[in-house]
């Protein structure tokens, strides 16, 4: 015997078509609300460390916050034109602003780093800022958020104006770091704590730039990266370019989430205490904390 069987009355089908559309837009509020709240987390965690209060502190510039960048730009994918300065002491005047014309180049990108936003630089753009408002570093501790989607030895710190003497930081595949503050600059060394930069994973990486005192830290509050100081020179910081060389060459592919630029030489304790704020908010271990 065949069954016959009854088709859908087109009030069922419309029926289901809304029940299908109820869960649907229930959840994508429940996913908006999970995300909503890991961006609230991470946003008490910055309130929360008193990053403000270390001395010294020049630029901040970090992609959680709804006063980092412009408002029209918090969009997944929306091209970047201005990441602007949190320090507390820049907000009110929007000094040492890192701007750029809105390309493909850089956007900004919705689940970056640990899923936060971040900034992201697809090999091809960057942001200049052309003078700091209090004039050129001469000594600097920098901090970076960073992820690197391929090992080209990628520049993602750049003095603004190209020359050879440029202070430049950046990476080479995999294990070693460099800076230049002179025609020359130096890489660190091979002999021991080589930093692991793997791709498409979140680093801590901090640079100081101290003359024939500068070191790396990689994911790690006391051992300098490579073991040993380098010296790469000693010329001043002035402007910045991030995502490539000031001249447009050696772009950098990945995500930046943050940088901190203090204008002095941070002690272990104070060290100790930013690293500690970007590993809980970005959930990157590093050791000896």
């Amino acid at each position: 015997m065949i069954k016959k069987y009854k088709a859908f009355s087109l009030i069922e089908l419309s029926a289901v078509l809304i029940i299908i559309a109820i869960l649907t837009s229930i959840t994508t509020q429940i996913i908006s609300s999970i995300r909503n709240a890991h961006i609230a987390n991470a946003n008490t965690i910055t309130a929360n460390f008193n990053i403000a209060q270390i001395d010294g502190l020049v630029a901040w510039y970090e992609t959680s916050l709804k006063y980092s960048l412009e408002k029209s730009e918090i969009i997944d994918n929306k091209q970047i034109s201005t990441w602007y300065n949190i320090a507390p002491s820049s907000i009110t005047d929007k000094i040492n602003k890192l701007e750029t014309t809105p390309s493909s180049g850089i956007t900004y990108q919705e689940k970056g780093i640990n899923n936060l936003p971040s900034i992201n630089f697809n090999g091809s753009s960057n942001l200049k800022l052309s003078t700091f408002s209090d004039g050129d570093i001469s000594k600097a501790t920098i901090f970076f958020v960073i992820s690197i989607d391929t090992h080209n030895t990628p520049t993602y710190f750049d003095s603004y104006n190209f020359s050879d003497s440029n202070v430049t930081i950046h990476s080479l595949d995999p294990d070693q770091l460099y800076s230049r503050a002179s025609a020359n600059g130096a890489w660190t060394s091979t002999s021991s704590n080589l930093p692991n930069i793997l791709t498409n994973r979140g680093h801590i990486i901090v640079s100081y730039l101290n003359g024939e005192n500068s070191k790396y830290y990689f994911n790690d509050a006391i051992n300098i990266a490579g073991g040993t100081a380098i010296n790469p020179g000693s010329n001043a910081i002035s402007g910045l370019t991030i995502g490539s060389r000031s001249d447009n060459s050696s772009h950098f592919n990945g995500q930046l989430s943050e940088i901190i630029i203090f204008n002095k030489i941070l002690k272990l304790p104070q060290r100790k205490d930013v690293m500690t704020y970007l590993s809980k908010k970005y959930n990157i271990a590093v050791s000896n904390l």
